[in-house]
């Protein structure tokens, strides 16, 4: 996959130095993929080949960008939560027509439970695992940067394997709790996010930024490392939507982002619990890409 960045010329806009940090994540089947985050203030762009949010921490604002529509949506995330509640509260009322009388009464307090915890903010459902955290000891480089290596472990089971910067955190001025419950509609529930949440991996994590990441699988093992980080100036409007797209409304949103293109035969038998409440957004065109950093 081709990397491209955005060039970021001299605009009398700019504040304080923000920056750069580009991902690359590889699955255990080989496919890659990357990911660029772009941190200015309380301001945060994550961008992906299909997807773009904005978070705007300071104002309690997430804006989302849907190229293919040319619209976009900005607001404070606790509406578009509720729009969502609302939605998967009658996709389950559908799932639960299909499913035998005798079994409805028990599916509809699972899904209760299910409901009442999204509310509640617990991630898939699964209160936060407390892990065993083990410090390697040698020390490493990752893009001429020292760090340490950890492994996260619950019950004696690796989890994942984290290599954390000795001296550097971008992260250092975003009240990063927030950012955490800003993103939670974008992540499918999971062990891993569940042991994430912990007190432990949030203290071992304060101040220092994963340079590496390695989870095991039974077949293989999923990698994503920051091939580029930098200090850079970045404009004021790069956190903002192209300012051709019409402002949508969250009904409109809800109608491109919960239509996954699974057939009704398909949907009606895979509960909306196991996929992240809100799936991603399409990529923006409107800033034009320049060779690999």
């Amino acid at each position: 996959m081709r990397l491209v960045l955005v060039l970021f010329v001299f605009a009398p806009k700019l504040c304080s130095a923000g920056w750069l940090i580009i991902e690359q994540q590889e699955d255990r089947f080989g496919n890659s993929e990357s990911q660029s985050i772009f941190i200015q203030d309380q301001r945060i762009r994550i961008e992906t080949p299909e997807s773009v949010f904005i978070i705007d921490l300071q104002q309690d604002l997430l804006t989302l960008v849907f190229p293919q529509k040319m619209f976009y949506w900005t607001g404070h995330p606790d509406t578009l939560r509720m729009a969502l509640f609302d939605k998967l509260a009658i996709q389950v009322e559908v799932m639960l027509q299909h499913i035998a009388e005798n079994e409805r009464d028990s599916a509809r307090r699972t899904f209760d439970r299910q409901l009442l915890a999204l509310k509640s903010g617990e991630q898939g459902f699964m209160k936060a695992i407390e892990p065993t955290i083990i410090q390697e000891n040698l020390t490493d480089t990752i893009l001429g940067r020292l760090v340490t290596p950890y492994e996260i472990l619950s019950d004696s089971v690796l989890l994942e394997k984290v290599w954390l910067s000795n001296d550097l955190d971008p992260y250092r001025q975003i009240d990063k709790e927030k950012l955490r419950r800003f993103t939670q509609l974008f992540s499918p529930p999971s062990r891993v996010s569940a042991f994430r949440q912990s007190e432990g991996f949030k203290k071992l994590t304060k101040n220092r930024i994963v340079m590496r990441s390695v989870m095991p699988f039974a077949y293989g093992e999923s990698k994503t490392e920051v091939v580029a980080l930098r200090e850079t100036n970045i404009p004021a409007e790069f956190f903002a939507p192209p300012a051709d797209y019409r402002p949508a409304s969250v009904e409109e949103v809800l109608e491109v982002t919960l239509d996954d293109g699974e057939s009704p035969e398909v949907r009606k038998n895979s509960s909306p619990f196991d996929k992240p409440l809100m799936p991603s957004p399409g990529n923006t065109p409107s800033f034009p890409p320049v060779k690999p950093y």
